[in-house]
């Protein structure tokens, strides 16, 4: 399994490739643009493409902006077409994926808006789960399972945070291996194509949505090491990515050096 951070691009390709080689990554996510702006695309001059290419940085995974609310009747259509912008830009990028929230709102606004995604973006959507709470779609694996069922394009990106923060308790080997089974079962293996591997700060059921570092929040190492083992279990060669707090500090090292200690000892 490739293992990477979702990098900031505050301060350009250049030093976020260089960022990323300094954590030794080998697979990395960014946000194509400010995340709580509609605007401000820039494709820069920079070859990102080749550039990830020479350091064997792969797949390039683009996370879609934080407004994007396709559960929203007042700002489906507008979101609709940033997606349409974030999937173009990542193509030029050469990325494989596009995450995205489902939103907040009616479950039936929210297939209504996806209905209008187009559906030859050139990049592969992944659904993500989230932590829930004020009518945040997409926080149990029945309404996911209801998404996919009607829009077999889409893909799954699993946030280990998220599932434990809307209630299924992953902190143990059993409580992993029920959650598995549930997705097994209803959404299937074959459909997830990303984990973005991260402890909780918060309680499980919390709905709130606040990421720790690994093995120090409220799933702790076993949980996180059984979730890696089921995945390899699995023969499932996915990236994980880490999006642990404050990106940019000396944690991020530290971090990545826990997560490799633990692959190679699972």
């Amino acid at each position: 399994m490739k293992v990477g951070f979702h990098v900031p691009l505050s301060k350009g390709w250049r030093k976020a490739i260089s960022y990323a080689k300094e954590l030794e990554c080998e697979t990395i996510q960014v946000f194509s643009h400010n995340p709580r702006s509609w605007n401000g695309f820039s494709l820069h001059r920079f070859p990102v493409k080749s550039e990830l290419k020479k350091e064997n940085i792969s797949p390039l995974i683009i996370h879609s902006a934080y407004v994007v609310n396709l559960a929203s009747s007042k700002f489906g259509k507008k979101s609709i077409e940033l997606l349409t912008k974030e999937a173009w830009v990542g193509r030029e990028w050469g990325a494989k994926y596009l995450v995205i929230h489902p939103g907040s709102g009616p479950l039936e606004v929210l297939i209504g808006n996806l209905e209008e995604l187009p559906k030859f973006l050139e990049i592969e959507v992944l659904v993500e789960n989230t932590s829930g709470g004020k009518r945040r779609r997409g926080q149990n694996i029945e309404e996911l399972t209801q998404i996919f069922q009607t829009f077999p394009f889409l893909g799954f990106c699993l946030d280990t945070a998220h599932a434990f923060q809307s209630g299924y308790d992953i902190s143990s080997r059993e409580g992993v291996r029920d959650f598995f089974q549930i997705i097994e079962k209803f959404i299937g293996l074959e459909r997830l194509k990303i984990v973005h591997l991260n402890d909780s700060l918060t309680p499980l059921g919390s709905h709130i949505d606040r990421h720790a570092h690994l093995g120090q929040g409220y799933i702790g190492a076993e949980g996180l090491r059984e979730v890696l083992l089921y995945l390899k279990e699995r023969e499932l060669e996915i990236p994980l990515i880490m999006e642990t707090p404050g990106i940019g500090s000396f944690m991020d090292k530290e971090n990545m050096k826990v997560l490799k200690s633990w692959l190679e000892n699972l």
